[in-house]
């Protein structure tokens, strides 16, 4: 970041010294108290500056950079063709006839991926991060496009609680 000169400070409290009437034989060693304590200050702001960029790795849907699992957004499959990539900060880096077919996000290049199967429905986007203690590939999922399952009924006797 960048401080703030002795030249600076002085332009800024001048005006603060005069009116208080300072004796001008003090005013470079205020000013230098005031720099070095301007110079804490700053070192103080970037280290919580710092602190919060990496507090955000810890909330959900957030990943630190180079950790081996992604935030798996949940969204509908209806969604897939207008989602939003800027919302959870990713950059669109490539896309084909299908849609989106790579993004970026933290760093990391996630590509898209459908199987077809037996399973639902779904597109997702991941990322290789190595292998595990068996030789298997690991992957981190950024987001996942699907069906939304369908809420079961409430049973009668919670029905009956709600009533009550």
């Amino acid at each position: 970041m960048g401080g703030l000169g002795q030249g600076k400070i002085t332009t800024l409290l001048y005006p603060c010294l005069v009116m208080t009437q300072l004796d001008g034989d003090r005013l470079p060693q205020i000013l230098t108290a005031l720099e070095q304590q301007l110079a804490h200050q700053n070192d103080l702001l970037e280290r919580i500056a710092l602190a919060l960029e990496q507090s955000e790795f810890a909330l959900p849907g957030g990943s630190a950079p180079g950790s081996s699992s992604g935030p798996n957004y949940e969204v509908c499959l209806s969604q897939f063709k207008t989602f939003d990539w800027a919302s959870i900060d990713a950059t669109v880096e490539y896309a084909d006839s299908d849609g989106v077919a790579t993004v970026i996000w933290r760093g990391h290049r996630y590509v898209r991926r459908s199987a077809e199967n037996k399973f639902k429905p779904a597109i997702w986007f991941s990322r290789s991060t190595g292998r595990d203690d068996e030789g298997n590939v690991r992957y981190a999922k950024l987001a996942t496009f699907s069906l939304r399952p369908k809420a079961e009924p409430l049973p009668s006797k919670v029905k009956d609680m709600q009533a009550s």
